[in-house]
């Protein structure tokens, strides 16, 4: 299990609420 997918997700999520 990768932490791309996780990594992926929150870098996402931080710049979409940004």
């Amino acid at each position: 299990m990768p932490p791309s997918s996780t990594f992926m997700d929150y870098c996402i999520g931080a710049a979409r609420r940004n």
